[in-house]
């Protein structure tokens, strides 16, 4: 569906309006639905989901006589994130039903999507298209960097975020994507040694053909690395500096190793030798 279309008559758009949080009005018969379907189709679930939140809400008694229209509005939008949340890990809900959630939730405007969440589907907080491309790709990445970083994304901005968890898996995903590449023998090899090769050799650029003249995109690498692994101050407990990992911390740390692997992976990296063999 072309997002640009506006109703007849009205001035187009300058830029997209705003995501919505939670459920909107419009959405709830849409929300209510998806959740309606999976309650028929694996009944147990709702008492699963009751006994996992430790709550005493009757959910077979709020569906069986609640309108599917007003589901959402006597959950309460933050227990419905949740319960769709929940749904989409353990309901079983059918393929089919799971992509019309996502296209509603979409073209409703929400500032959730249906994304994969360790290995699941799950809802997770919209980014701009062109970050998401990046981040699919860097996802798809090979030996074990795209899997790590689509936990670090899930833990950052699924519905139940988890900072310190996001930054751990950031700085893994970093790791299994950058030291096979750096180092023959990389058993032991973490970040922090990694860091330290570029700082010491030099030897890893974008390989710019401008390179040398006022650009240094090796140093750009290292920058990045270094603010990933200098940023995570909760890595060591007992450490005087000792911090928890907090959400914009997370964010930002995931957001940039994405760019980061997404150039690794992709190949962009390459030693300084390498690069003079590709010019004309």
């Amino acid at each position: 569906m072309d997002d640009s279309w506006v109703p007849i008559g009205a001035n187009p758009l300058p830029k997209p309006p705003p995501l919505v949080p939670g459920v909107p009005e419009w959405l709830r018969p849409e929300v209510g639905q998806f959740l309606a379907r999976s309650a028929r189709r694996r009944p147990h679930w709702l008492v699963e989901y009751r006994l996992t939140r430790r709550n005493t809400v009757d959910y077979d008694e709020l569906f069986e006589h609640v309108d599917m229209v007003d589901l959402v509005k006597a959950l309460g939008e933050d227990e419905s994130l949740n319960l769709v949340d929940f749904v989409l890990r353990f309901g079983d809900p059918q393929r089919q039903h799971v992509e019309e959630l996502a296209h509603w939730l979409h073209i409703g405007g929400s500032m959730w999507r249906v994304g994969q969440r360790f290995g699941h589907p799950g809802l997770e907080q919209r980014v701009p298209t062109s970050v998401q491309n990046i981040a699919d790709a860097a996802m798809d990445a090979p030996g074990g960097a795209g899997d790590l970083l689509a936990d670090a994304w899930a833990a950052a901005f699924g519905v139940q975020p988890d900072p310190e968890v996001a930054y751990m898996k950031t700085v893994k995903a970093v790791e299994a994507a950058a030291v096979p590449l750096m180092y023959s023998d990389y058993k032991l090899a973490t970040l922090g040694k990694v860091i330290k090769r570029l700082e010491d050799r030099k030897e890893w650029t974008l390989g710019f053909r401008l390179e040398g003249a006022g650009v240094d995109s090796g140093e750009m690498l290292l920058a990045m690395m270094r603010t990933i692994w200098r940023g995570h101050a909760d890595r060591h407990g007992g450490q005087a500096d000792y911090q928890p990992s907090s959400q914009s911390d997370a964010e930002s740390a995931v957001l940039l190793a994405t760019v980061l692997i997404q150039l690794i992976t992709s190949g962009k990296v390459i030693q300084r030798d390498a690069r003079d063999s590709d010019r004309p």
